[in-house]
């Protein structure tokens, strides 16, 4: 059964990393606005996980959408957040509509009203794979996830769990699988966020 569309007053999340853009997509962070009619339906969105979605902004009066494109919730854990009074959803961004989702980055600290509507399952062979996962399992399994400048780049601490660091790589290069980052392009990466010791690992790893 089709769900039915949702609506609510929102905006792009007025943080450094609300827009991500990689090689092959984008991750955006869009939050509710503080009202309750349009958290209780941006509470909503956990039932949209898994699905193929229409996102259109309008101005809050309008009747024709300022920007629309396809995307879906983040497969990660922190996807969807609830706070006292918003709603926080990440949304991945395939590279077909990654130029339109670009232009979210002339749309901040502005207030639209969001449509997101059903366009169908995502496949249900899960995640694709590319070809550089078992670079990256190295990766893991080196002492890259305990480098606090790392930690302190992905907005995590000491405290936090691998798994969390883990997870937040994903958004640092936009992907929605690690596999996809060629070890030159991870290198390229940490070298440009000032991370010499983690693109050192890359190049060892590498080889």
């Amino acid at each position: 059964m089709s769900l039915s569309p949702l609506s609510f007053l929102a905006e792009v999340a007025p943080t450094d990393c609300a827009l991500q853009f990689g090689h092959d997509g984008a991750r955006v962070e869009i939050w509710s606005k503080p009202i309750v009619a349009d958290f209780a339906q941006a509470c909503q969105m956990v039932g949209y996980t898994g699905k193929n979605l229409s996102l259109q902004f309008f101005e809050p009066a309008g009747r024709d959408a300022v920007l629309s494109f396809q995307a879906s919730v983040a497969g990660i854990n922190s996807a969807i957040r609830m706070t006292k009074d918003r709603v926080k959803i990440k949304f991945d961004v395939s590279h077909q509509f990654k130029s339109a989702a670009a232009r979210l980055a002339g749309m901040t600290e502005r207030v639209y009203r969001l449509e997101i509507g059903e366009t169908g399952n995502l496949p249900a062979t899960g995640k694709a794979k590319g070809e550089f996962g078992a670079f990256w399992k190295r990766m893991h399994e080196s002492t890259m996830l305990d480098a606090l400048d790392l930690r302190l780049a992905l907005g995590c601490d000491m405290q936090s769990s691998e798994a969390t660091v883990w997870e937040a790589l994903h958004g640092f290069f936009a992907v929605s699988s690690l596999s996809f980052v060629c070890p030159d392009a991870a290198e390229v990466k940490f070298k440009e966020e000032n991370l010499p010791g983690v693109a050192a690992i890359a190049r060892r790893l590498a080889a």
